[in-house]
Formats: C-alpha cells, sequence, structure tokens
C-alpha cells in the first residue's frame, strides 16, 4: 500500500474516532512477585499490522504507488529492489522527484526491522513500555515513537475503527465511581486482586479497598483511559518543535470481569451423641466443694487433642485445603510473624485466612516430641467431661 501525501495524511488522522477499548480484569497493570504479564495477543491485529508492514516494505516494482508529493498519478519505475536498496524507487513524471511507498508513510526510517514482528505481538497487549523494552531490547524513546507511528499508521488504513480499539499498548486504565465509604466520586486507583483474582479499586482520599465488580453480576464495568502514551509521545515532539500526528484519542474504555462463583457449601460435622455415662453426677459441681473428687483420664480424649493441637501448631507451610469451603486453591499468605508464630493460609476461592496444616498431623509426633496435653491441664468443668 502505498504511502499518502503529507497533506491528506494529516487531514485523515484528525478525524474524530471514538473506539470502544476493552481490557481484561485478570491481565495485570504492574509487575508483582507471583503475577507475571500473560500473553494476550490478538492474532487479527498482528495480522492486519504485519500485512501494512509488508506491502510499505515490497520488493515488487509494481504496482507504481501515487507521487507523495504531488499526489501525482504519473509515476515510473526509477530503480528495482537490490542489495543496496531493500525497496524499488520510482520518479514522478509531475514534479521529477523520487520516492518509495515508504515516502511520506508514518513508519518510514524506522530501524531495527527485525524487532517488528514481536513489536507487533505486543501492539495488542496492555503492559508498560518499559516491559516491551527490555523484551526488545530497544531504548524506551523508541519503543513510544514506535506506538506513536503504529498508530498512525493503523488509523490512516482504519476510517470504520475496526482496528484501532484493538491496541491496547501504552494504555493506562483507571477506575470511576464512588467510594462506598467516605462517598469520593471521580477518578479512582488500582488497588491490586484479590485472593480470587478479582481486581480492586482503592479510593485516592480513604484507602479503601473494595473488589471493582462489587454489586454487580460481572460483565464490562466502565473506566477512563487516565494516560495515552501515544498521545504524550506525540505532545513531546510538538513542544521540541518537531512534526507530530494528531491521533484519535480514546474516549471510551471498559474492564471486562467474570462473574463471581459462589463457594461450594460444606456440611456440617456429624457429632456423636452425648452419653450420659461419660458424667459423673456424684461429684462435685464447684471447685470449693468439700465432697472429694475423683480425677480418671480419658485417654482416647487425650490422643484425639493431641493429634488435632499437633495439627493446629505445625509449622508446615505447604497450604493444605481450606477449612471454610473445602477448596484445594490455597496460597500462603505469611510466614510466621512476631504476634502468630503459626504460618497464615489464604483460600482463593472464599478469601478466607487461616492457620494450621491438617496435612502435618502427627509430624511432631514422629518426631519424637509430641504435644502433651494431660487431662489435669483443663478447667474443672472441661476435665470433668474427661470422667466416665
Amino acid at each position: 500500500m502505498a504511502g499518502l501525501p503529507k497533506e491528506q495524511s494529516s487531514r485523515r488522522s484528525g478525524r474524530s474516532v471514538s473506539p470502544q477499548v476493552v481490557f481484561d480484569a485478570h491481565e495485570p497493570i504492574t509487575h508483582g512477585r507471583a503475577r507475571e504479564y500473560g500473553d494476550t495477543e490478538n492474532p487479527a491485529l498482528t495480522a492486519f499490522v504485519g500485512s501494512l508492514w509488508a506491502e510499505l516494505h515490497s520488493a515488487d516494482a509494481t504496482p507504481v504507488p501515487r507521487c507523495p508529493h504531488c499526489a501525482g498519478a504519473r509515476g515510473r519505475l526509477h530503480q528495482r529492489a537490490n542489495e543496496y536498496h531493500a525497496v524499488p524507487y520510482f520518479r514522478c513524471v509531475d514534479c521529477r522527484r523520487l520516492y518509495t511507498r515508504l515516502t511520506g508513510s508514518p513508519i518510514a526510517r524506522l530501524r531495527f526491522a527485525k524487532k517488528m514482528p514481536e513489536f507487533f505481538r505486543l501492539l495488542s497487549q496492555p503492559v508498560p513500555l518499559e516491559e516491551v523494552s527490555r523484551r526488545l531490547g530497544v531504548e524506551y524513546g523508541a519503543i513510544s515513537n514506535w506506538l506513536m507511528r503504529f498508530r498512525q499508521l493503523i488509523a490512516l488504513h482504519d476510517p470504520e475503527g475496526h482496528w484501532t480499539p484493538l491496541v491496547r499498548l501504552g494504555l493506562k486504565y483507571r477506575p470511576h465511581g464512588e467510594c462506598p465509604k467516605c462517598g469520593h466520586d471521580g477518578q479512582l486507583n488500582n488497588g491490586g486482586f484479590t485472593a480470587d483474582d478479582q481486581r480492586r479499586a482503592k479510593c485516592p482520599s480513604c484507602a479503601y479497598v473494595w473488589p471493582l465488580d462489587a454489586g454487580t453480576t460481572g460483565g464490562d464495568i466502565p473506566v477512563i483511559v487516565a494516560n495515552d502514551l501515544a498521545l504524550n509521545a506525540a505532545e513531546r515532539r510538538r513542544r521540541a518543535g518537531l512534526d507530530a500526528p494528531e491521533l484519535p484519542r480514546v474516549e471510551s474504555a471498559s474492564v471486562k470481569t467474570q462473574p463471581r462463583m459462589a463457594p461450594a457449601l460444606v456440611p456440617s460435622p456429624l457429632l456423636s451423641p452425648l452419653d450420659a455415662g461419660r458424667f459423673d453426677f456424684g461429684g462435685p459441681l464447684r471447685h470449693n466443694s468439700p465432697l472429694p473428687r475423683r480425677h480418671v483420664e480419658d485417654e482416647e480424649l487425650t490422643r484425639f487433642l493431641k493429634s488435632r493441637v499437633d495439627q493446629v501448631l505445625s509449622d508446615n507451610v505447604e497450604p493444605p485445603p481450606c477449612p471454610h469451603c473445602g477448596s484445594q486453591d490455597t496460597r500462603l499468605a505469611s510466614s510466621k510473624r512476631a504476634r502468630s508464630p503459626l504460618p497464615q493460609f489464604q483460600c482463593r476461592a472464599c478469601a478466607s485466612i487461616f492457620a494450621g496444616d491438617p496435612n502435618a498431623a502427627g509430624q511432631d509426633a514422629a518426631q519424637g516430641h509430641p504435644l502433651s496435653v494431660p487431662a489435669s491441664a483443663f478447667p474443672t468443668p472441661a476435665a470433668r467431661l474427661c470422667r466416665r
């Protein structure tokens, strides 16, 4: 596809376009310890941009493009592509000037052509430009310039606005709404993720954090594009006195969320009926009773309590199943702390925080130092339950 004349390029790029950009709530905005940037490439957009790049860099001498200087249609082949020039040169009969298919196009004189296929894949992914610079091994300023140029190229060949909303590289969004705690209404901050991978919003006034899809059943939640790095690159060129394209602004965006799944209900544990013979009704009921006391230890109950206390006080950091909903999707929330020497775990399904490892039952006993819980250590009412 031939490069457009400069005046025609400026006229088409200044048209008002209102694309609808859709973000995924599960895609991380920043790099975290336990959350990597995903690969959410849009193959259709990659193929479309790749076709524009291949057509402008084509070595074929036909068809002859229009002159980008005077828009004349009487162009002639001047020189074929060779080992010194990768693209053919044409000469305009009217203005007698040389040009190529890249002359006057937004991607003219871009370097590092071998890195462009990987850059095309990143155009549809909302990753920071710093991450793109690290992956491609190119300076941040060059990546910012590439984004501006390809946004302009896509806008020139997309008058219907079909491909422009698919370019999410360089767009930073913020939630918009009202804080349920202090009533702040306006732009909100991103608050990371919950334990069940739900995106959260954070109030800039009171720092209150809540799920972004709270009070909704899922779907597309409207957000605002707070920063467009392609427009920032164009503005920097204008301040430096250089020509800069008029890129279409992204006026509307939304975040796609998934409906929450209610955790499965765990049935109540079955308790054995109370045995009246376990209680000694002839014993005293008060600690200051003159009646004699007869303490008889229930060895079965002592063994049961030892095993359960070993589970609760275990220092095993392997995430156990959630005791609240029974889900296996759990993670280590924190290691030993000063206030709580036991590791804490968090369930990703119901977001409950708990301590103790049922899988570590009996580990202390196997190592030769079981936790001793004698019946005499319990208060009188609890000790009385161990009598027969």
